[in-house]
């Protein structure tokens, strides 16, 4: 991701759209700020008996459907709610 942009771990996000090699977000924020972010490829090899490469293509996405305290620190709401 981009530190110099703020866009990094924890980071909320909106999906403005999905393309087939990369997504489109939008900050949540009062002024979002739009990004294109592009799919990541990683090549793994195994080290034990017959050599295999495996190929995984993923966006670099973690679905957050709740946050801890600590890692809220800093983040304005509008709403929030406490189960």
């Amino acid at each position: 991701m981009s530190k110099r942009d703020r866009l990094s771990t924890n980071t909320r996000v909106r999906i403005r759209a999905i393309f087939q090699h990369s997504i489109r977000v939008s900050t949540v924020e009062a002024h979002p700020r739009y990004f294109n972010i592009n799919r990541v490829r990683f090549k793994v090899s195994l080290p034990y008996g017959r050599s295999i490469t495996l190929l995984r293509t993923q966006f670099p996405f973690v679905l957050a459907y709740a946050m801890t305290m600590n890692k809220s620190q800093g983040q304005e709401f509008a709403r929030a709610a406490l189960d």
